[in-house]
């Protein structure tokens, strides 16, 4: 249920992108996308750090997205919203593919990566719209 509350704030954002003409809005919505890219990547460290495991893969995919949404947030502050709001959702895409790559499913719930295509669609079906909103 929590997972799928976080989606309220996109939703909102965006249809707020379409209603209100504000730079700020996309400011919001892509600092927001990236701390939720960032957090993504925590469900590799769990992973990366077994003790029977040697995944240096896998610690790059844990640390990257903290990493590249720190450099998306710079760059969509110097260059514009649009170029953050469509690195961030290349990035929700990427992490998608990561998380079947590389968690173990053996270590996931059942219903885990289900549930995380759905609010990956449901995450960039909003940054696009909002991308759409600036345009």
């Amino acid at each position: 249920m929590l997972g799928y509350a976080g989606l309220i704030p996109f939703a909102g954002l965006a249809v707020l992108m379409w209603l209100v003409n504000s730079p700020v809005l996309a400011v919001v919505q892509f600092t927001y996308a990236a701390m939720i890219a960032s957090f993504l990547g925590g469900v590799h460290w769990a992973h990366a750090l077994q003790p029977a495991r040697n995944n240096r893969m896998q610690m790059m995919v844990a640390m990257a997205p903290t990493i590249l949404s720190f450099i998306s947030l710079g760059l969509g502050l110097m260059i514009g919203p649009l170029f953050a709001l469509l690195a961030i959702s290349a990035l929700i895409i990427a992490l998608y593919f990561a998380d079947q790559r590389f968690l173990d499913p053996a270590l996931l719930p059942e219903h885990y990566m289900r549930f995380r295509r759905n609010l990956s669609l449901a995450v960039l079906f909003c940054l696009i719209l909002s991308s759409a909103s600036i345009l």
